[in-house]
């Protein structure tokens, strides 16, 4: 019994540990918690449960832009607006904040 049993529990915590990791497709390295600033609005995009959400936005899609040269793009769409993001380095991280109605460049910082 102890055989089977401890199997299945290493299993289950395993695929717990994995649920709570939130990935941008492509990129093995996803950032899961981001502050970001812009001109009148503070934004915070986190990893919750395995999915991503922005303030309280679930992002329903996220994945990079392909680029030559230089920090890829991460982009996260919500119903109502677009993050991008591009990481230089952990003291670097631009922003771009786009909707409808308007577009906002800010910085951000890793967390």
């Amino acid at each position: 019994m102890f055989k089977i049993t401890l199997p299945f529990i290493a299993l289950l915590v395993t695929t717990a540990a994995a649920a709570g990791v939130c990935r941008v497709s492509g990129i093995s390295d996803s950032p899961q918690a981001i502050s970001c600033r812009f001109k009148e609005t503070s934004i915070e995009l986190r990893c919750d449960g395995g999915k991503y959400f922005i303030n309280e936005f679930p992002v329903k899609a996220a994945f990079h832009f392909d680029v030559e040269e230089g920090p890829v793009p991460l982009v996260f769409d919500t119903e109502s607006f677009r993050l991008v993001v591009e990481i230089d380095t952990d003291h670097r991280v631009k922003a771009i904040l786009s909707s409808e109605q308007e577009t906002k460049k800010g910085k951000c910082q890793l967390e």
